[in-house]
C-alpha cells in the first residue's frame, strides 16, 4: 500500500491531510478529557502552571506544517515525496499513538473510583515524558525502516527524534524557567 501510495501524489497529499486531521482533533479531545477529569493536573505552560489553567483548544496553526508537506508532495521527484512527505507520514502517525493513549487514560480517569487523590504535573515533567514515548516510537519507526529497508519510515523516525529532542529542550527551558 505505502509504494502505491507514494506513487500517488494525490492520494499522499489527500492521506496527509487526513491524518494531520484526524491527529489534530484526537489532540484536541485529549485535551479536554484532561480538563474534564480531576485526578491529573497538567498546565499548559510555566504561567499557566502558576494559574493552574489548561486550554481544551489547539490552535489550528498546528495545521500549517501538514498544509506545506501536501504541498511539497506534489514535487515531480518520487525521492523526495518518500522521503518528506512520507516521513511527515510517518510523523503523524506515529503522534496519533501518543494522542490516543492520552485520550484513552484521561478517559478512564473520568471514571468513578478510577483513582484516590490529586497528581500536579509539572510542565516540565510533561514534555519531558512526551519526549521520552516519542523516543521510544521513534526507535520502533527506526526498527521498521531496518526490518523493510524503507526510506519512508527511515526519514519519519528522524523526524520523531526531532521533535523528541525538541520537546527535550522544551522541558529544560521549563524547568530553568521554574528555577529562577
Amino acid at each position: 500500500m505505502l509504494p502505491q501510495l507514494l506513487d500517488s501524489p494525490v492520494s499522499l497529499a489527500i492521506t496527509i491531510a487526513a491524518v494531520a486531521l484526524l491527529n489534530h482533533l484526537i489532540a484536541t479531545a485529549a485535551l479536554g478529557a484532561i480538563a474534564r477529569q480531576s485526578v491529573v493536573e497538567v498546565p499548559d505552560s510555566p504561567s499557566d502552571q502558576a494559574a493552574g489553567k489548561l486550554s481544551p483548544r489547539i490552535p489550528m496553526r498546528s495545521l500549517g506544517l501538514a498544509a506545506v508537506i501536501v504541498a511539497l508532495t506534489f514535487l515531480p521527484s518520487r525521492l523526495m515525496r518518500e522521503a518528506i512527505s512520507g516521513g511527515y507520514l510517518v510523523l503523524q502517525l506515529t503522534t496519533v499513538v501518543i494522542n490516543l493513549d492520552s485520550l484513552f487514560r484521561m478517559r478512564a480517569l473520568e471514571m468513578p473510583g478510577a483513582a484516590e487523590g490529586h497528581v500536579k504535573f509539572s510542565a516540565s515533567y510533561r514534555f519531558r515524558a512526551g519526549a521520552w514515548q516519542l523516543f521510544a516510537l521513534g526507535l520502533l519507526d527506526a526498527v521498521i525502516a531496518w526490518l523493510f529497508n524503507s526510506l519512508t519510515f527511515l526519514v519519519g523516525c528522524l523526524f520523531v527524534f526531532a521533535t523528541a529532542l525538541g520537546w527535550y529542550r522544551r522541558a529544560r527551558q521549563t524547568a530553568s524557567f521554574l528555577h529562577r
